[in-house]
């Protein structure tokens, strides 16, 4: 390095006469380059100072390279400076001496150099300037006299009334260079022509150049909101294409039908690479959804099959007859077939719970069946009460409805066996907790013998009432 370093929080700041500056401080790095640089920097506090061969003293932030200031100070390349208590002084080469007054002076100098600045952007795009200078008259004269706060007063108004056109200018040169950039950006990606906006574009920068701000402005904008939506349409495109891609590949493994699926993706790609970015979008996602929807209809079919398959075994190993559930199954098989997947799955899902509720049905009926055949009460004369209410051709009803596979009339018929029998039992027991109760042993052989006898007398209803 050609100038002495300088330690700035820890690090070091190292120049070149070349203009190169570096912190290689390893927290905060930074490096600028100073082109006409013709001193070694000094540290005034936290100010980086160096001055150039135009004669101009510049103060950088020392903690991240940023220029706060420049002023100048003399007509001549300056080749050395020095800080005092109230200012930074510079030597010319030819032996010229000048510097600055720091603290308000510094400021209010800065501030008038904006406004100077501002001046010159303004001019060259044709902005009127007239109640600006004003302003500028006003500051420069505060400055000279030691007002600072006055002339950094007088600046601002300057600046407030030059910002708004200012702005205007200063956004739509910005727009036109990123709107230029992301117009290039996604033709460099895909098969998308630039050279409308380009030229539209370049139409603005023209307005600019002949002073028509508004023109160039509104220009700027309608290729910015069309390049916005080119590049949406662009991204999407992609992610859609991208998606039905996965998704074929995931149907191809699960051995999902494609059916129109593949055609969309060539379409998709074919709009994509004549910049139809819109349509290549909206075909692909509207494949996908549809290749989506199979995919999940034809995974539940199968799962429910595979739930008949076992209900089918079940019924078998038992025994059960599910005529129907099988009818309802071979239709979704069928319908799926067909293609008729939605159908198909509530086909199946409809033939799962039907072969289900029939094999509880028939397990139900069954077990009220073999309930009612091995009823055998204590108590003397139950099964005969119970056989004179009608258990035993309930029972027998039963049977032959469960054999034929009517298992709801079979569970019917059993469940009123099993009633006829416990109502029997509750019958005889009755009378021979009223006989023990009325405290008479004799009275109790009399009751079950009369009931007996109406067991083995009776034949009717008349009869039945009175037992």
């Amino acid at each position: 390095h050609d100038y002495a370093p300088v330690g700035y929080d820890g690090g070091l700041i190292l120049s070149t006469a070349s203009g190169k500056i570096t912190n290689n401080a390893s927290y905060d790095d930074w490096d600028i380059d100073i082109s006409d640089i013709s001193t070694a920097p000094i540290l005034v506090d936290d100010t980086l100072v160096v001055g150039t061969q135009a004669g101009y003293i510049e103060g950088y932030e020392a903690g991240n390279g940023d220029r706060r200031w420049r002023h100048k100070v003399l007509e001549e390349a300056i080749n050395g400076l020095a800080a005092g208590r109230n200012g930074i002084f510079a030597t010319g080469k030819y032996n010229a001496i000048g510097g600055l007054l720091v603290g308000e002076s510094m400021d209010a100098r800065s501030h008038v150099e904006s406004l100077l600045d501002s001046f010159v952007t303004a001019g060259e795009y044709g902005v009127d300037t007239s109640e600006a200078r004003g302003h500028l008259a006003r500051a420069s004269e505060a400055l000279y006299e030691g007002d600072y706060q006055d002339a950094i007063d007088a600046v601002d108004s300057g600046q407030a009334v030059l910002s708004e056109d200012l702005d205007i200018i200063e956004s739509t040169r910005e727009q036109i260079r990123t709107t230029r950039d992301q117009a290039r950006q996604i033709a460099g990606q895909s098969n998308y022509d630039p050279a409308p906006i380009l030229d539209q574009l370049n139409q603005s920068a023209t307005a600019l150049e002949n002073r028509n701000p508004a023109e160039a402005k509104r220009l700027a904008d309608e290729a910015a909101a069309e390049v916005s939506d080119t590049e949406a349409g662009y991204r999407n495109a992609r992610t859609q294409i991208s998606d039905l891609e996965s998704t074929i590949a995931k149907a191809r493994r699960d051995d999902i039908p494609l059916m129109n699926a593949t055609g969309a993706l060539n379409e998709s790609r074919q709009a994509f690479n004549a910049s139809e970015f819109g349509a290549s979008g909206s075909t692909a996602s509207e494949a996908r959804g549809s290749l989506e929807t199979r995919m999940q209809l034809i995974r539940q079919y199968r799962s429910e099959r595979d739930e008949m398959e076992t209900a089918m075994a079940q019924a078998e190993e038992q025994n059960i007859q599910i005529d129907e559930a099988t009818n309802i199954r071979n239709k979704a098989t069928s319908k799926f077939q067909d293609e008729e997947y939605r159908q198909a799955r509530e086909s199946m899902i409809q033939a799962v719970v039907t072969a289900r509720e029939t094999i509880e049905t028939a397990n139900k009926a069954q077990k009220h069946i073999d309930a009612a055949e091995t009823f055998d009460p204590i108590a003397p004369f139950v099964t005969e009460m119970a056989q004179q209410l009608g258990s035993k051709s309930a029972l027998e009803r039963a049977k032959r409805a469960y054999e034929e596979g009517q298992y709801e009339t079979a569970l019917n018929e059993a469940t009123t066996a099993r009633d006829q029998q416990l109502q029997a039992r509750f019958i005889i027991d009755g009378g021979v907790v009223t006989a023990i109760a009325g405290g008479a042993a004799a009275k109790r052989y009399d009751a079950l013998s009369r009931v007996s006898e109406l067991i083995a007398d009776s034949t009717g209803d008349e009869d039945i009432e009175e037992l």
